[in-house]
């Protein structure tokens, strides 16, 4: 078995996960190891792995096989910077134990978002009370933008409308076939997830297919297109009152792209389509102000339930990502991570 690998199997529990946290935690030693665990022998690539558990084995396999195959020097250098890593695994204890007590008292703080600010709301003046001007509901359209139209939603496309077996079925899916997803189907699950029901004068607000606080709906839809019937790979928005979508421009290497700022999650990339949602989270304070920030995470939950059960009710199956570097993904969509920021990911594609 290969030097490596056997020290790494030797270690605690608590020790390993030390040592394999100080190589995830930077991209590139990350994919040098996969690029290692590529390059070394069966029985110590295999040993590895079977020494996981539960969806990571499934997901680290992945990354081995989708990693970059070493030479000989490459094997010996990243071998050196490995065995240097084993040195850094007391000292990075060390600075994690003292980091806990921290964290808890962060998770405690943290536990107030989660609980109704409205008695506070009620002793101060929001923004909608001082008459300022309200926030757009969507993102406008230029003349300059490169629209794309959508087929009207249309129930044809649903195979299983028996809501109880969508529900019994609703699980995440991380394994996708590369099959087409229909421009038909796309549009119904636009529609499912943020379909404008009924508007109100000059847009003042609107009813949509999924709930939100006051109806602000702050949140903007982005495809990341691989294989989509009649639409060209790349990046759109949704306009949802128009039921229209906006190419917006396709990405050099997409698909790594996407599986680089999902953390390594490679079905992030490997997919028909993803489905990345941000927030504009002023459109919720306008009204909200420090409440907002529960609202806005609620309704987040919303979007993402009713593209689940659409997906099961057409055989396309989806996998919700919390887990991204926030950093990559708003520039992925080229947004300023201040005023609108990525907040959550879920790649669609049909299923086996």
């Amino acid at each position: 078995m290969h030097e490596i690998i056997e020290n790494i199997l030797g270690l605690s529990e608590e020790n390993r996960m030390v040592y394999l946290d100080i190589i995830y935690e930077d991209r590139i030693i990350r994919d040098q190891f996969h690029s290692f665990l590529k390059g070394a022998d069966e029985e110590s690539r295999n040993s590895f792995v079977d020494s996981n558990t539960g969806s990571y084995t499934e997901r680290l396999k992945g990354w081995i096989d989708n990693a970059v195959s070493p030479d000989n020097e490459d094997l010996r250098i990243i071998d050196d910077k490995l065995k240097t890593l084993f040195g850094e695994i007391e000292p990075r204890k060390a600075l994690m134990k003292k980091n806990s007590k921290l964290a808890k008292e962060k998770t405690l703080e943290y536990r107030n978002v989660m609980k109704a600010g409205l008695k506070f709301l009620s002793n101060h003046l929001t923004d909608q009370d001082l008459d300022l001007e309200k926030p757009e509901l969507t993102k406008k359209i230029t003349e300059s933008d490169d629209i794309v139209s959508l087929p009207a939603p249309d129930r044809a496309v649903v195979i299983n409308s028996n809501i109880f077996e969508c529900i019994e079925n609703r699980k995440s899916r991380r394994k996708f076939l590369k099959d087409e997803v229909s421009l038909n189907e796309l549009s119904y699950l636009l529609w499912a997830t943020q379909g404008v029901r009924k508007t109100f004068k000059h847009r003042i607000h609107s009813l949509r297919t999924v709930p939100s606080g006051g109806a602000r709906h702050p949140f903007e839809t982005y495809i990341a297109v691989n294989s989509v019937t009649g639409l060209k790979p790349g990046l759109y928005r949704y306009q949802p009152f128009e039921h229209e979508l906006v190419y917006l421009y396709t990405p050099d290497n997409m698909v790594e792209k996407l599986k680089e700022g999902s953390l390594g999650q490679s079905f992030a990339g490997n997919c028909a389509l993803s489905f990345i949602w941000t927030a504009i989270p002023y459109r919720t304070e306008w009204r909200y102000s420090v409440e907002s920030k529960k609202i806005i995470l609620q309704d987040s939950g919303h979007l993402c339930q009713n593209l689940y059960l659409a997906c099961e009710s057409i055989n396309c199956g989806t996998c919700a990502i919390g887990a991204y570097d926030q950093d990559l993904m708003d520039s992925f969509l080229k947004v300023d991570g201040v005023d609108e920021f990525t907040i959550y990911i879920s790649p669609v594609g049909k299923y086996s």
